[in-house]
């Protein structure tokens, strides 16, 4: 059938002429129960990510509403599926997502969330967006993903050289098909209940509550005007707060700590110099008295003026999902 033929009948079957009364005009060899073969299919707004072909999908009837978002599209020529698919290209995407370490997928996952992401394979700058909390686990990301060859950098900046403003100013593209793209920042490729990947999301956990932390400590610390002398004891009592705590829970326990300090310092039971190194003191007292009087470790809202990092929102409300409590019998156990 010509082409201006199918669209004059695509036309006029929208604008609600009787079937049987279409068949009649253009003289189709069709009956009504097999009108809707002769329709042109519905066309994907992408193309096929292997054989670069359209991708079709049935037309619907004018009486069902003409919503294709949850449609399966279809590829005539390799017969790849839009969302879950089992042909051979997807089949070997998976196996090459699936050498690609928990960790580095939910990285990948993370920089598929940024503003500055094109929907396709690059994102980046970055300058305004936060990907982690601390921009030196940014910097350790990306260069471990471009050490990988799971991202590459668009100008000529050495690796080993990155800094800040390279990853502010650099445009990256994800080596990977957009399928394999899609699959693991919808968490497709993650199974958060298989033993091992309960490890590793708690890694994640436990680095991201960590840096919140640290950086939230300095930036108090900072406007106090305090001075820490003991580094040694500063890590050691972080890494149990992070490991017991919500990033929530730790931020209140900072404050809390710092609020107990300062009052003494204005009440002259403490000297300033002293005054980091009660902090802690006071810090760990709170995570003994939480864990004593076993508290929830349940994932509530920071402070406003601290804004989730992207591999925050991308790891506790996608990977995760509804899961944003933290069972201790879960996560905290192993």
């Amino acid at each position: 059938m010509e082409k201006e033929i199918e669209q004059k009948i695509l036309k006029a079957y929208e604008d609600g002429v009787k079937i049987r009364d279409i068949i009649k005009k253009y003289n189709l060899e069709t009956s009504v129960s097999n009108f809707f073969n002769i329709l042109p299919p519905v066309t994907y707004h992408d193309k096929c990510p292997y054989c670069d072909e359209e991708m079709t999908t049935k037309r619907k009837a004018r009486s069902q509403i003409q919503n294709y978002d949850d449609s399966v599209f279809t590829c005539k020529l390799c017969g790849h599926k839009t969302g879950k698919c089992h042909c051979e290209n997807c089949l070997g995407s998976a196996k090459n997502i699936n050498k690609i370490g928990f960790e580095d997928k939910v990285y990948l996952a993370t920089l598929c969330t940024l503003p500055t992401y094109d929907g396709f394979f690059c994102f980046g700058p970055i300058q305004n967006a936060s990907l982690t909390p601390s921009k030196k686990w940014d910097i350790k990301i990306i260069k471990g993903l471009l050490k990988k060859g799971l991202i590459t950098i668009s100008n000529n900046t050495n690796e080993e050289n990155l800094d800040e403003d390279d990853i502010n100013d650099s445009t990256f593209e994800i080596k990977l098909s957009l399928d394999e793209i899609k699959a693991i920042t919808n968490g497709d490729f993650f199974n958060i209940d298989d033993e091992e990947e309960k490890l590793e999301a708690k890694k994640i956990w436990h680095a991201i509550n960590m840096h919140i932390i640290n950086e939230y400590f300095i930036y108090e610390l900072d406007l106090c005007d305090f001075t820490i002398n003991d580094i040694s004891t500063v890590t050691s009592v972080f890494f149990r707060l992070a490991n017991d705590t919500s990033p929530a829970q730790a931020l209140r326990i900072i404050d809390k700590s710092l609020e107990k300090t300062c009052k003494l310092v204005r009440q002259n039971f403490i000297e300033e110099e002293y005054a980091a190194d009660n902090i802690i003191e006071q810090i760990s007292y709170y995570i003994n008295s939480g864990l004593a009087e076993n508290w929830k470790s349940s994932f509530s809202s920071k402070p406003k003026f601290i804004k989730d990092s992207f591999i925050e929102i991308w790891f506790f409300y996608v990977l995760l999902k509804e899961r944003r409590a933290f069972n201790k019998s879960i996560w905290l156990s192993t």
